[in-house]
Parts: C-alpha cells; sequence; structure tokens
C-alpha cells in the first residue's frame, strides 16, 4: 500500500521539463523524521525503500524526458524570492512594462519574461502571467526611456538556496539569463530577497539622469536657424548654465506639479479658447455699434444712448467672459493651432488622430500614452507657417485661479504632490571621447508623473534661455496656476539609481537573505562591474547618437514659438507673491498661537505646582520661561 500510495505521488509530481539552471541537481529533499515515531506504529522499511526506490526512478524519467506542460513545482525544487537589476537601451522598446495585446518582445518585460522561462526560472503555466510570479518592479519607465537601475522583484525556481553562499550576488543567474537577451538588455545581479518584497513599494527614492546637449542652452545666433553647429561662448555658456542651475532649485521641496504632466494640455490656450473670445469681443462691438447708430438718429436719444453703451459694454464683457467659461467647462482640443477647416470642411489626418486618441483618453488624462505631442507634432504643421513670414507664436496657458475650478479634470489633488530631493547640473562634457558636448542633470525624488521631468527640464531650459521669468516658474509650482511649459524630448532619459530600506531582521529567512544580500538591496561589487560594462559598450555610445538625433533641431525650432500674454505673466506673479505673503502670515499666526498656548499651559502648571511646595514651583517657573521659545514646524 505504501508503495503504490508513494509512486501515485511520484507520478502527480511529474510534470514537463523546460530548460533547468546548469547547477540544478534534481533530486528529492530528504525527508525528516520526528521523535515521536518511535512511540507510534512501526514503519513498513522495505515498503519506505521502495517507495524511495520508484520516486528516484519517476525524477529520473522526468530529467529525462519531461511532459506536456510543468503545471506543479518540479520535484526537487523549491521557490524563493530575487530582485534583477536591470539595464537597458530603450531606444527600441515601447517602455518596460509589458502589454499583452502588443507584438511579442515589444517591451522590456516582454524580453526579460521570455529569458527567465528560458532559462527554466519559472513553470511554463506560469509563463504569459507576471502575477503567478509575484513580478514587481521599482520604477516604469516610458518609450525611449532608458535605465541602469531597474530592480524587478520575482520568485523563481531554484535547486537550493546553498547556491548563494558562494554566489551571493547571483551572477550566475545574471549570466544565464544574459545569453538570452538582446544586447539592448542586461541584467546585472540576482540577489535574493524575501519573500514580502515589493520592488514598486519598497523602493522609496529613485534618481533619474538627463543628458542635454550644452548648445540648447543659448538661443541661436541672428540669421541662424540652429546653435548646434556654432560656436558657444564660454562665458556665456556658464551664465546660461548659472540661469539653469538657479531655475532647478526652484523643484527642490514638496510641490504640486499638475502643471508639470500630461494632464497640461487641459490648461492650453487652444485655438477654440482664442475663437471663442474673438467671437465674443465681435458681437459685444456690433452691438455697441448698433446702440451708437441709433442715439445719433435724434438728439433726444443720445443722452440716453450714453447710459446704454455702459450697459452694453458690460454686457459685452460678460458675455466674452462667458464663452470663455463655457470653453473652459467643455472638451478641450489639445492642439496649439487650428488642426482643421472647420466643422463644415475636411478634416485633416492629424486632427483625426488627435481626436480618436482624446476619446481613448478621456477616462484617465494622467494616464495617456507618449505618443504624439503637442509641441514636436505641431513642428510638422506647414499651417503655423506665413509664406514668407515668421511662424506663429504659441500662446500658452498663464493665468491664476482664484477660485476653486468647476472643470473636475482642472482640480489638483494629492496625486499632483511630489517631493524632489535634489536637482543638478554637471559642468558640460561628452559621454565618449569625441562626442557631443551635454549637461548632465541629475534629479532624486520619491516618485515622477508621467512627462514630470521632461516638463521640468523644458521649464528651466526656458528659464536659461531668457524666454520664462524666474518668478512665473516659481510660481507654476503653486496649486492656483495654471502655466503650461515645453516638453524635453526623451531621448537621453535613463533611471540611474533607486535607494531600498534596510532588510527586516526578525525570521530566518531575513537572516539568510542578510547573509547573501547584505543589510539592505544594493547594486554590489560584481553588478556594479556589469553595468560599466554595459553603460561604456552600449548605453553611452546610443545616447552619444541620440544627442545628434533630428528631435533636437526640431526641438530648438520650437522653443522660440512658445509665448505666454506679459501681462498674464505680471498678474500670475503678483498673484503668487500675495499667496506667499498670505501663507507666511499664516503661519506666523498658527506659530505665535501654539506659543502662546504653550505659554499658557506652563503658566497653568506652575499655578497648579505652587501650592505644592517650593521645589516644585520653581521647575514650574523654569518651565515658564523656556515655553516661548518653543518652536512649532507648520
Amino acid at each position: 500500500m505504501h508503495s503504490a500510495d508513494a509512486a501515485a505521488r511520484g507520478a502527480a509530481d511529474v510534470a514537463v521539463s523546460t530548460s533547468l539552471p546548469d547547477d540544478t541537481t534534481i533530486t528529492a529533499p530528504p525527508k525528516h523524521t520526528s521523535a515521536s515515531n518511535a512511540a507510534g506504529p512501526k514503519r513498513n522499511v522495505r515498503a519506505d525503500e521502495a517507495a524511495a526506490a520508484e520516486k528516484a526512478a519517476a525524477e529520473e524519467a522526468y530529467a529525462a524526458t519531461g511532459g506536456p506542460l510543468r503545471t506543479k513545482r518540479p520535484p526537487g525544487m523549491i521557490k524563493r524570492s530575487i530582485a534583477m537589476h536591470v539595464g537597458y537601451v530603450g531606444t527600441a522598446f515601447n517602455g518596460l512594462q509589458v502589454n499583452r495585446e502588443s507584438a511579442t518582445d515589444s517591451t522590456v518585460e516582454a524580453v526579460l519574461e521570455r529569458a527567465v522561462y528560458g532559462a527554466g526560472l519559472i513553470a511554463e503555466s506560469n509563463f504569459g502571467d507576471l502575477k503567478k510570479i509575484k513580478w514587481t518592479r521599482n520604477s516604469r519607465t516610458d518609450k525611449g526611456v532608458h535605465s541602469v537601475s531597474t530592480v524587478v522583484g520575482l520568485r523563481v525556481l531554484l535547486g537550493s538556496d546553498e547556491r548563494f553562499d558562494s554566489d551571493p550576488e547571483g551572477l550566475e543567474i545574471a549570466a544565464a539569463l544574459n545569453e538570452r537577451l538582446p544586447a539592448a538588455v542586461r541584467v546585472f545581479s540576482a540577489q535574493r530577497v524575501n519573500k514580502k518584497f515589493n520592488a514598486r513599494r519598497f523602493c522609496f527614492d529613485r534618481t533619474y539622469e538627463y543628458f542635454l546637449p550644452a548648445y540648447l542652452l543659448l538661443p541661436p545666433a541672428v540669421g541662424s536657424k540652429t546653435a548646434a553647429q556654432q560656436e558657444l561662448d564660454p562665458a556665456e555658456l556658464s551664465a546660461a548654465l548659472e540661469r539653469l542651475r538657479t531655475a532647478l532649485q526652484c523643484y527642490v521641496g514638496t510641490h504640486p506639479f499638475q502643471n508639470y504632466t500630461a494632464r497640461r494640455k487641459t490648461y492650453v490656450d487652444t485655438a477654440k479658447d482664442r475663437e471663442a473670445r474673438k467671437v465674443a469681443r465681435e458681437a459685444a462691438a456690433a452691438e455697441a455699434e448698433a446702440a451708437e447708430a441709433e442715439a445719433a438718429s435724434t438728439s433726444a436719444a443720445a443722452a440716453a444712448a450714453d447710459d446704454d453703451v455702459d450697459e452694453l459694454e458690460a454686457a459685452a464683457e460678460a458675455a466674452a467672459a462667458a464663452a470663455t467659461g463655457a470653453v473652459a467647462d467643455g472638451d478641450v482640443d489639445e492642439s496649439e493651432e487650428d488642426d482643421g477647416e472647420g466643422e463644415g470642411g475636411k478634416k485633416s489626418v492629424r486632427q483625426r488622430r488627435k481626436e480618436a486618441k482624446e476619446a481613448r483618453a478621456q477616462d484617465d488624462p494622467l494616464e495617456e500614452d507618449d505618443e504624439e505631442e503637442a509641441v514636436d507634432s505641431a513642428l510638422e504643421d506647414e499651417e503655423g507657417y506665413e509664406p514668407g513670414g515668421a511662424p506663429r507664436p504659441w500662446t500658452q496657458a498663464c493665468h491664476w485661479l482664484y477660485e476653486r475650478s468647476a472643470d473636475k479634470r482642472d482640480r489638483v489633488t494629492v496625486r499632483h504632490f511630489r517631493s524632489i530631493t535634489s536637482f543638478t547640473a554637471e559642468e558640460p562634457a561628452p559621454l565618449v571621447p569625441g562626442g557631443v558636448p551635454c549637461v548632465r542633470l541629475r534629479v532624486r525624488g520619491m516618485s515622477f508623473m508621467l512627462h514630470q521631468i521632461r516638463h521640468m527640464i523644458g521649464g528651466a531650459l526656458s528659464v536659461a534661455r531668457g524666454m520664462l521669468p524666474l518668478e512665473l516658474l516659481a510660481a507654476s509650482l503653486c496649486a492656483h496656476s495654471r502655466v503650461t511649459v515645453p516638453r524635453a524630448p526623451p531621448h537621453t532619459l535613463i533611471l540611474a539609481d533607486c535607494t531600498f530600506p534596510p532588510f527586516r531582521k526578525a525570521g530566518g529567512d531575513e537572516a539568510r537573505v542578510a547573509r547573501w544580500s547584505g543589510e539592505r538591496l544594493l547594486l554590489r561589487q560584481g553588478g556594479q562591474g556589469n553595468l560599466a560594462a554595459f553603460r561604456a559598450e552600449s548605453l553611452d555610445p546610443a545616447l552619444n547618437e541620440l544627442l545628434s538625433h533630428p528631435d533636437w533641431e526640431r526641438f530648438e525650432a520650437c522653443l522660440p514659438r512658445f509665448y505666454w500674454d506679459p501681462q498674464a505673466q505680471q498678474e500670475v506673479i503678483a498673484a503668487h507673491k500675495n499667496w506667499e505673503a498670505l501663507r507666511a502670515e499664516r503661519a506666523a499666526a498658527k506659530k505665535r498661537e501654539a506659543e502662546e498656548q504653550a505659554a499658557a499651559e506652563a503658566a497653568a502648571a506652575a499655578e497648579a505646582a505652587a501650592a505644592e511646595g517650593p521645589a516644585a514651583a520653581a521647575a514650574a517657573a523654569d518651565d515658564v520661561a523656556v515655553a516661548p521659545s518653543a518652536e512649532v514646524v507648520t
């Protein structure tokens, strides 16, 4: 009976095989006998031996042939959680996150998953469903963005934990995966982590780098379309770099970044807005002219007409405001120029694409696709150029909300707030010998919204080039402001670093993890060597080529067309200063109130202690003296 049961269990364990790691030996873990068995029924030793022999035969057959589908854990294998440190050149991929509806291997996670499966680290039944293997990532990069610090957490099949005694960084696992990966994707190491590890939730800050061509800091010389080919003045370049650094410091701290994400398209002063205001002005002017003509018919009616004109002008202003509000409350076209010939005319292909894209993105404006963007696509719009004249400027949104917006899409919530720890800019230098001089920008923060970093760089660059006042950039970081800023190209943005907290100390598994991976998860010596080789061989040369991408020339041609109305700028800057003053006044009042309350409590304590004795009264008096100097952080 024992033999039949054991044979059935061995047959149930046998499923299929994919190629297992080379160092994996398929052996059953030893059975542990309890001391209490001595007091129980006598075991059939021969039956146990026969069962072990049959199971060994089944395992041998499994290793030799396998089955059609691995539906259970293979014999002798254990499931363990690891963290893979991954780097990739994102040019050829549609972002990091897997998309089952897109083409095969079109994302970084798709090729990673295939390599993990090919190395025998996951069962065939789990292939195609990342949730089954507890797949998590520390950051999700967009299309065209690169990384040298992506961390992927997952549970894999291993022969034993002892392999990490001789290879604590998991370099052998990384090498097995790299054999199955394209040259644009590399795994630097695969370290052991605990079962509860979640790369997204456990990562508490991320650092991105952006490489900006140095010539973009200065506008092109008069008569030149681009500064890429002209000789840069070192003094002017140094001054522009200092302006850039000053602008970058505006972002440090905790701010609402509603003006720095894909949602900014709802703030653009569109052609529909301008057309609505124009119609309102023309209607008001026509009514005023009609009133004046009627008033001039008789001298008796002239006096009364004077009063009517005032009423008509007030009505015209109200009509213009109502028309503007109606446009703001409705669906806003993301384009900044007229794309078609009106409702009765034939729509352009570009306009139809945008309308279809808006229809798809209405559910969540913050999660739109990173495809055709208004700034880049507008450069291809020949209607923006008048024959023989300069290109028309793009009027950008620039206003201050004194009341809460009626449009739900225009409201700022807690999800728009982000904390930036640092934002630095290094001196211009090429990435490779003889390469394009570029400025390395390095920003560190807890998390970032869609397109936020690129918008921050576009705004700071506008300040460095003298297009945007620094005061307006600071005002754009207030929840009451609606100010659009340019968005820099994505080609040279990389995820450069991330930080994880220390591992938990409790539990046996945590102790083993700490022994192999250290106190916290970080890329160690072997992984750092793999990363340096990847940067030197693949990433840096690719970035240097991307610094000459045609989009930089388009972006440079686009920047001068951004236009913020000077009067609107002054209104926003003044409103922001008043808001800052009111905020400081409220903080001071709150501090005084806290100090007064602390002093009152200390005085009450002194009076209560006076009856208890001289020593207690002296101690209470000391508290009264110290209380007014107490500081309250607001």
